[in-house]
């Protein structure tokens, strides 16, 4: 009986491990990824304001560096959140009450049932963080714009804005799918 009950915590573990490599790895690409962001922003509209003279094809190609990281962004949280609703319905499936405290805390304990659009999540944050990001920059150099590259910008930004919204509405719906066919117990 002994053996059995350290086979199913060997297992245990090694699922924790393994779900929480892949958290871990998610993590560091959004890292990365912001920090390419905020290189590539910076330099783009850096080197055509001081090389170019006029900073509106750098606050054109940051909107869409924006709306790529934006929806980047999202599509990781998406991968992040059902890894957490794979770990919730696994220890659903495979837990016993005595394991908490034993094999993992007790504060784990609740299911996973967030949302999808939550800002407890990395991966949220940031994609809400790049269009706040791309507003400032914009906003910065406002001025400096001629009257048509505004309306052009206005435009661009809009016609982005309309892309990424649609994207995050589609990954909401994924999320429901993902959630609603993840094997194990439901956890609303």
């Amino acid at each position: 009986m002994k053996d059995k009950d350290q086979a199913r915590q060997d297992f245990l573990l090694k699922m924790y491990e393994t779900a929480w490599h892949n958290i871990n790895r998610t993590d560091e690409t959004l890292w990365k990824l912001f920090f390419t962001y905020v290189t590539v922003v910076g330099g783009g509209i850096f080197f055509t304001d001081k090389v170019l003279k006029d900073p509106w094809f750098g606050l054109l190609i940051s909107l869409f560096i924006t709306t790529v990281a934006t929806c980047y962004s999202f599509n990781v949280n998406l991968w992040f959140l059902r890894n957490l609703v794979m770990i919730a319905n696994l220890e659903a499936s495979f837990l016993d009450p005595g394991d908490y405290n034993k094999l993992i805390p007790q504060k784990w304990h609740s299911p996973y049932s967030g949302s999808f659009l939550n800002l407890k999540e990395f991966p949220t944050i940031l994609g809400f963080s790049y269009p706040l990001f791309a507003v400032l920059m914009i906003y910065l150099y406002w001025e400096r714009c001629c009257v048509s590259q505004k309306v052009n910008l206005l435009i661009f930004a809009g016609g982005f804005l309309i892309v990424s919204l649609l994207y995050i509405c589609n990954l909401c719906n994924r999320f429901r799918e993902l959630k609603e066919g993840a094997p194990g117990p439901k956890t609303d």
